[in-house]
């Protein structure tokens, strides 16, 4: 694939919106995956880091996503979160996944949760098929009781 003018403009666009909005109170970013000439294999990755701010200690992150683009049969958007690097005794890898089941519609996917406590939690993003998305990301760091927590994102993969 060639990249073009355009896609790159929007991969600019969309990495701007993601680091912005990691500063930003609400968690929510807005973003394309994919372009016109790609075969379906894109994929975002981005550590989000939870930490104590003054609001209390992290117990977990939750995270969703909406496909707000046209619906395309078959082309959905999925969100995986994960923490952990190693197989360490006691810090396993644990992940969990979801993904915005309807492309198009009103509906985000369901919430996912990882009960880790602070540090870095990785999200990675793709579709299923060739074909540009536009998606919505919401995510939280929140303490055991729901105040939200400092919340900081990097994203280390856009393609």
């Amino acid at each position: 694939m060639k990249p073009t003018f355009l896609s790159k403009t929007l991969l600019l666009t969309g990495l701007i919106a993601l680091a912005l909005a990691g500063t930003a109170h609400a968690h929510t970013a807005i973003a394309p995956l994919g372009d016109i000439d790609d075969q379906g294999s894109n994929t975002a990755v981005a550590d989000i880091t939870c930490f104590n701010d003054g609001n209390g200690e992290p117990d977990h992150l939750l995270a969703s996503i909406k496909d707000l683009s046209p619906p395309v049969p078959g082309l959905l958007i999925n969100l995986q979160m994960l923490k952990g690097k190693t197989f360490a005794p006691g810090q396993p890898i644990i992940a969990t996944s979801t993904t915005d089941p309807v492309s198009g519609d009103t509906e985000a996917s369901d919430y996912i949760l990882l009960h880790r406590g602070g540090g870095v939690y990785t999200i990675m993003l793709n579709k299923t098929g060739p074909g540009t998305r536009e998606f919505e990301l919401v995510w939280h760091c929140n303490a055991a009781d729901g105040t939200h927590t400092g919340t900081d994102i990097v994203v280390t993969q856009y393609q």
